[in-house]
């Protein structure tokens, strides 16, 4: 079941950036690519460095600690092709982000 929850407003996070917000015990990552949302857990799959500190720039976000690097509107990594971020359905609405905290995706992560 879906359950978004306004985590920003979209005037908050300017087009080639990224936000951190803390929604019901969860740090989530929320991008703006070009002028489209998405949104991530702040964690790498790799050895859990915070994403939300990593470099972002063209849509792609780089861990902090490792350099693993992923598409910020897939998850997709760029290094580790069987690697995932967890990512969450995104809307706006009225100006608002609303993230579906209820169905983040389900990453196939492997232990490298």
């Amino acid at each position: 079941m879906s359950r978004y929850v306004k985590v920003a407003e979209a005037r908050d996070v300017l087009i080639g950036r990224a936000k951190v917000v803390e929604v019901e015990d969860r740090r989530i990552v929320v991008f703006n690519v070009d002028g489209t949302f998405s949104a991530a857990e702040d964690e790498c799959p790799h050895l859990q460095a915070p994403l939300g500190e990593g470099a972002f720039k063209d849509g792609i976000v780089k861990c902090p600690w490792h350099d693993w690097t992923f598409d910020a509107r897939t998850g997709e990594c760029l290094l580790v092709p069987h690697q995932r971020l967890c990512t969450y359905p995104v809307r706006v609405d009225g100006g608002d982000i609303l993230v579906d905290i209820e169905s983040p995706s389900d990453p196939d992560v492997v232990d490298v």
